[in-house]
């Protein structure tokens, strides 16, 4: 009858612990879980002058020279069901810019 217990033991602890690892995963798949997307602004220099900093803490990254041009102007450029379009109007040269690269990020002179 001992071995019997000491089995019953072992598989409850087993079960117990399979339960556990199954509630971890629920938690991971709920916090992995798409969500809708968040459009906002931000202040793209802030993002910039953190990326600066991690080089700057990193030792074998530090050698890396990392010039900004403060001159840059921020465009909010969007596209709906009426096409491409700038806060400075649909002749800006970010709208252009948008449309040649496909809405992606890069300096436009």
């Amino acid at each position: 009858m001992k071995l019997f217990t000491d089995q019953l033991a072992v598989m409850q602890d087993i079960t117990t612990r399979i339960d556990g690892l199954c509630d971890l995963l629920n938690d991971l798949m709920l916090f992995a879980r798409p969500r809708p997307l968040q459009v906002t602004t931000f202040h793209l220099r802030a993002l910039i002058d953190d990326g600066v900093a991690f080089l700057k803490r990193d030792e074998s990254l530090r050698t890396i020279e990392v010039t900004i041009d403060g001159r840059i102007t921020a465009h909010l450029v969007f596209f709906d069901r009426h096409g491409w379009y700038c806060e400075h109007g649909r002749t800006c040269p970010a709208v252009g810019h948008a449309k040649k690269y496909n809405g992606q990020i890069a300096r436009v002179s």
